[in-house]
C-alpha cells in the first residue's frame, strides 16, 4: 500500500491485508488521547484496521480480535505498556452503559482508543471532540473494502 499522505484520506483497499496497512499507517496520526471513531456495518473491516492501528503501536496484531462480548480491549506493546484501548459499542445503549464499561477512564487516559460502533456516542458527553479521527469504511459491490478518514474540527 502506497502511503496516502495526510488527512483526509478517500481509499480503496481491495483485500484485508491493504486494510490492516492502512491502519498502521493510521497509528501515526494517533497521539495518547486520541479516539478513532470507527464506523461500518457488521463485516465491514473495523477490526481488521485496528488491528493494524495495534501493529503500527507495537502490539503483535495476532493478539488483537473484536471487543464485542468483553467490550473493551487493552492492547500493550512488547514493554507491557497499554498503547491502544479497542472498545466496541454494538451492545451498549445510553449513556449510563457507557459509563459501566468505564468510558471516561478510557477515553481521557493516556493511550489512544479505537471505539467501534462509534455513532452509539453522539449525544452523550463522550460525543467526539475536536482533533479525534473519523474513519467510515464500507464494503462495495466489488467486496473491496472503501475507507474515509479525516479529523474532526
Amino acid at each position: 500500500m502506497i502511503d496516502p499522505g495526510p488527512l483526509p484520506w478517500d481509499l480503496e483497499l481491495a483485500a484485508e491485508a491493504e486494510t490492516e496497512a492502512a491502519g498502521r499507517l493510521l497509528a501515526a496520526l494517533l497521539p495518547p488521547g486520541t479516539v478513532l471513531h470507527l464506523h461500518g456495518d457488521l463485516g465491514a473491516g473495523k477490526t481488521t484496521l485496528t488491528r493494524g492501528v495495534a501493529a503500527g503501536l507495537g502490539v503483535d496484531p495476532a493478539t488483537v480480535h473484536s471487543p464485542t462480548f468483553s467490550l473493551v480491549h487493552p492492547y500493550r506493546d512488547r514493554s507491557g505498556r497499554t498503547v491502544l484501548q479497542h472498545v466496541d459499542l454494538y451492545r451498549i445503549d445510553g449513556e449510563a452503559g457507557l459509563r459501566e464499561i468505564g468510558l471516561e477512564e478510557i477515553l481521557g487516559g493516556a493511550a489512544p482508543a479505537a471505539v467501534e460502533w462509534a455513532e452509539r456516542l453522539e449525544g452523550t458527553r463522550f460525543a467526539a471532540h475536536l482533533g479525534d479521527l473519523e474513519a467510515v469504511l464500507e464494503v462495495t459491490a466489488s467486496g473491496s473494502r472503501h475507507l474515509r478518514v479525516r479529523r474532526l474540527q
